[in-house]
């Protein structure tokens, strides 16, 4: 399908939705935010100029949607082709990588890769089709990249069991790499990432964003069962080009609020977002409805141990705004979302006239566009 075609596809679906496709308009373009203390660093600002930069930030920029090639993925710096071979070498750092899932690193040339691998790593899966959607709809998120890995110099399994024993050239046909959300990250010393509660704090009559869009980042992480969603799964960012150098230090002038680990989706979330049925599990997210409470507008989503963000209550402005971004997406971008995420090779099964077969791309398709037409149908209180 061209991109004139998909464009055409995504107004007719704006209008059989009962959308007009300029019903929603994004804000205008603000300057440079008031006044906001220069810091030695965007790393290092004090708490009260943190709050500030979250009074500011923007969580949505336009994006030509329906132009996008969802199976390639943002055309971030250091981008990979889809599935590409990519070989590199075993990178022992010195400091363990955080979190729960298997990963590590390795050097191609000068540059340092964080790679997820493992067939049974649902992460290498979820986040890979979590991140692109987020890209596609204007949400920011890192760009992750399904390639074919060879690692030469690897331990027998770099996460669990790094002995000194190593592999000449170590095979890794599902794995991802990594690449950061372009920007510096705004950080103080007693607060890193930020919250879902946080997110209440950005004041739209300031330059922040809209209560629209701060409501459909809800909506949109409820769509897509955003299980881990703790302070330090998402970054407070400052964009290359708002980085602003002063004579008493350096401030940014657009900050933009970036969700950065995507990994426990597409599944069930709950208590355990470590746990198998948070991460690519068809059954468990095809049978989740967007809207807990229909009348009231509730999301269904379980909250974790540590996370903050649970069974949001989601405005009518923000649900038809997401509406309005999901409805430009075509069938085609979405059976690429999925099949870049190589979905249908998660290993799941179901049961279908009495025999068991594997899950496959039309239905997991056939399952996001049910939600979708779940969340275009519904009216919300605002």
């Amino acid at each position: 399908m061209t991109a004139a075609h998909r464009g055409a596809w995504g107004a007719a679906a704006l209008a059989g939705l009962g959308l007009a496709a300029g019903s929603c308009h994004p804000p205008k373009p603000h300057g440079p935010i008031g006044p906001i203390e220069s810091a030695p660093s965007l790393a290092e600002v004090s708490d009260a100029t943190r709050r500030d930069y979250l009074r500011h930030a923007q969580v949505w920029r336009p994006i030509a949607t329906a132009s996008l090639d969802l199976k390639a993925g943002p055309d971030l710096p250091g981008r990979f082709p889809w599935d590409a071979p990519v070989t590199c070498d075993y990178f022992e750092s010195g400091h363990p990588l955080s979190g729960l899932t298997p990963k590590f690193l390795c050097k191609a040339g000068g540059d340092v890769l964080k790679v997820k691998y493992g067939e049974d790593n649902g992460e290498v899966y979820a986040e890979t089709a979590a991140t692109r959607l987020f890209w596609a709809l204007g949400f920011g998120a890192d760009g992750v990249y399904p390639v074919r890995l060879t690692c030469r110099g690897c331990p027998v399994d770099p996460w669990l069991w790094r002995t000194s024993e190593r592999h000449d050239a170590k095979e890794y046909p599902r794995a991802t790499i990594e690449r950061k959300f372009p920007g510096e990250a705004i950080e103080s010393k007693r607060a890193a990432g930020w919250s879902w509660a946080e997110l209440d704090t950005v004041d739209s009559s300031a330059g922040g964003a809209p209560a629209a869009h701060r409501e459909a980042l809800k909506l949109l992480a409820v769509l897509v069962q955003h299980g881990d969603n703790k302070p330090g799964q998402q970054r407070l960012v400052c964009p290359p080009e708002a980085v602003r150098k002063t004579a008493s230090g350096v401030r940014c002038d657009r900050p933009f609020l970036v969700v950065s680990d995507l990994g426990a989706t597409f599944g069930g979330a709950g208590d355990l977002s470590r746990n198998a049925k948070a991460k690519m599990r068809y059954a468990h997210w095809s049978s989740k409805r967007v809207f807990k409470d229909q009348g009231r507008c509730i999301g269904d989503l379980d909250g974790s141990f540590t996370g903050d963000l649970e069974n949001p209550r989601i405005r009518e402005s923000g649900r038809r705004f997401l509406a309005e971004r999901l409805a430009l997406l075509s069938d085609d971008q979405i059976r690429d979302l999925f099949a870049a995420a190589h979905a249908d090779a998660r290993g799941e099964t179901i049961e279908a006239d009495g025999t068991r077969r594997p899950v496959t791309i039309d239905e997991w398709v056939i399952a996001f566009k049910t939600k979708r037409r779940e969340i275009a149908e519904r009216r919300c209180p605002e």
